[in-house]
C-alpha cells in the first residue's frame, strides 16, 4: 500500500471498528497501517473479510497479525506449486500425449521441464526414469520461481506443431542472406516517416 491507500484503509477499519463496537482511533489506524504495508489495499481487504468469517477468531477486533495470517494461509510454497504443476504437466501428458505440446498456465513449470528434456522425450519416458523427472522438475522450478513471467516459455510444441512449422519452412525454402536483407531495407523504407 502507499499513502492514496490510506482513505480506503480508514473505510475498512472504522467499519470493522463498527461492527465489533471497537473505538478506532487514528493513532491506532495508523499502527495497523504501518503493520500491513507490506501488502495491497485489496488483500488488506480480502483479510479483514477473512477475519470477520472465520469461526475460531473472528468474533474479535482483528490484531495486525490475525490478518496477516489470513494473507499467508492462500500462499503456496515454491515447493507446493512446483508439486501442483507437476499434476498439471501429468495431466497434459495423459490428454495430450506428444502429439499436442504442453500448454499449462504455469509458465514456471514449463520452464522447469524445457531446462531438461523436450516434450517428445518426456512423454516416452517409463515410470523410472519419470520418479528422476519429477525430482529435477521440482529442482528447477524453485530456479523459474522468481523469474519474471514474460521471460518465460508459454508452451513446449507437441509433434503436430513441429510438423507444421517444417512443412512451413519447406514451403518457404531457406532464405539467403541478400534476400533476407532485402526485406529488411524494403521494410525500413516501407516504415520511413
Amino acid at each position: 500500500m502507499d499513502d492514496s491507500d490510506k482513505k480506503e484503509f480508514a473505510t475498512i477499519f472504522y467499519a470493522m471498528g463498527e461492527f465489533y463496537d471497537k473505538k478506532v482511533s487514528t493513532e491506532l489506524l495508523s499502527m495497523y497501517f504501518d503493520d500491513l504495508l507490506e501488502f495491497s489495499i485489496n488483500d488488506v481487504r480480502f483479510g479483514a473479510k477473512s477475519h470477520r468469517q472465520d469461526p475460531k477468531h473472528g468474533t474479535f477486533f482483528p490484531k495486525p497479525a490475525d490478518i496477516i495470517r489470513h494473507l499467508q494461509t492462500g500462499k503456496l510454497s515454491t515447493e507446493e506449486k512446483a508439486e501442483l504443476a507437476w499434476a498439471q504437466v501429468q495431466q497434459c501428458l495423459r490428454a495430450n500425449g506428444s502429439y499436442g505440446g504442453l500448454r499449462i498456465e504455469d509458465k514456471q513449470g514449463i520452464a522447469a521441464l524445457k531446462s531438461f528434456t523436450t516434450w517428445q522425450e518426456f512423454c516416452l519416458m517409463d515410470a523410472s526414469k519419470l520418479t528422476w523427472a519429477k525430482k529435477e522438475f521440482i529442482s528447477m522450478y524453485s530456479t523459474y520461481d522468481k523469474t519474471p513471467l514474460e521471460m518465460l516459455p508459454s508452451s513446449l510444441p507437441g509433434l503436430v506443431e513441429l510438423h507444421n512449422h517444417k512443412e512451413k519452412y519447406e514451403q518457404k525454402g531457406p532464405q539467403d542472406m541478400k534476400s533476407i536483407m532485402d526485406g529488411i531495407n524494403k521494410h525500413r523504407l516501407n516504415n520511413k516517416d
